[in-house]
């Protein structure tokens, strides 16, 4: 699977190709997990990125031609300490696959415990799941990981606010714009993978026009109807289970009836501690970070345990091990990190231990 990523922009950025800014709402290209910055495109500029790889190649070219000059100049010092650079390499070489073991343990270890559910759910034949979790937990993670593991394209939506941002639209000048769910129809891969991405947040109007998408096997389309193999996955991912705004997640939308009853089933993705370590101790590899994690987890469970709506998850974690590696002392990075938001914070304080 390639890893580039098609995707409507939620964020604006700098487009790496041409220079000029993109706005929310644009369609951009992108490689990597974490669209941001120079890492992503126009997907109108995508088109013309052989000028930037001549000007990559000729930019490489010029550097090594300065690279060989510089090794001429040196060669008879290089010839003297062949054999150690000889072992340098196989060191390197060594360390390198160790390296390259390392990761791939790492990203086993780092899977949530739900994500094996997910799999074999998929590998079943269910191929229309909503996530539901708090924020934070991993859940359009899962997804990537799981594309990665079974080799086929995944596409990311995020909240659209109408019809023509699910479906596209036929500009001025008769030319249709695509859309992520468009690139996904009419991927030629059986098992190609969309993820509608904070899925709660969709308006339930714009979610209706792609109910013949999610069950019927048909995309209706400005410009043309697409079938649609059954066997194309759809994730949504989500904060609630679709039955409208609570307290922590009150700019969540209600989604229709017709709409919710096209998932096949709900995967709840719990907060799991294990793996909220393991990736902050990824994140800030620093001293500091093992007793920052055991104090963010002690005020979730005074939090729990109070039963106060405030959303702890484990992004509140990753702050404080951050701001504790930043200098600041561990009880005032659990405050900055979002516990000064209650006016009892001083009780949550002491109760977890760090007042």
């Amino acid at each position: 699977m390639s890893d580039l990523r098609h995707r409507t922009a939620f964020y604006p950025g700098t487009c790496r190709i041409c220079g000029a800014r993109f706005a929310k709402g644009d369609q951009i290209v992108y490689q990597g997990f974490y669209p941001r910055g120079q890492k992503c495109s126009h997907a109108g500029c995508f088109d013309k990125r052989d000028v930037a790889a001549d000007r990559r190649a000729q930019e490489e070219a010029a550097a090594a031609r300065a690279e060989q000059e510089r090794a001429e100049a040196s060669a008879s010092a290089a010839e003297a300490q062949a054999d150690e650079q000889d072992q340098a390499t196989a060191s390197e070489a060594v360390q390198a696959e160790a390296e390259e073991e390392k990761a791939e343990v790492e990203e086993q270890e780092t899977r949530h415990p739900a994500y094996e559910r997910l799999r074999r759910w998929v590998n079943a034949g269910v191929t229309r799941i909503w996530i539901t979790g708090a924020a934070g937990t991993g859940k359009t993670y899962a997804c990537e990981q799981l594309a990665r593991e079974m080799g086929v394209p995944i596409y990311i939506m995020t909240p659209i606010e109408s019809r023509y941002d699910a479906l596209g639209y036929n500009d001025a000048h008769g030319r249709y714009v695509e859309t992520p769910i468009y690139r996904w129809a009419v991927d030629p891969n059986p098992r190609a993978m969309l993820v509608l991405d904070e899925v709660d947040g969709f308006q339930p109007g714009a979610m209706i026009s792609i109910n013949a998408i999610m069950a019927n096997g048909l995309g209706v389309f400005p410009h043309a109807q697409i079938p649609i193999a059954p066997t194309k996955i759809i994730v949504g991912t989500a904060n609630t289970i679709g039955d409208g705004p609570d307290v922590k997640y009150s700019g969540r939308l209600a989604q229709d009836a017709s709409v919710v009853d096209r998932f096949a089933g709900w995967l709840p993705w719990g907060v799991d501690e294990q793996v909220e370590r393991r990736i902050a101790l990824a994140k800030t590899p620093a001293a500091t970070t093992e007793r920052a994690v055991n104090a963010s987890q002690a005020v979730r469970a005074v939090l729990l345990a109070r039963k106060i709506d405030l959303d702890w998850g484990p992004r509140r974690t990753y702050a404080v091990a951050a701001l504790r590696a930043a200098g600041e002392t561990l009880r005032e990075a659990v405050l900055v990190a979002g516990l000064l938001r209650l006016p009892e914070h001083l009780d949550v304080l002491r109760e977890a231990g760090l007042y």
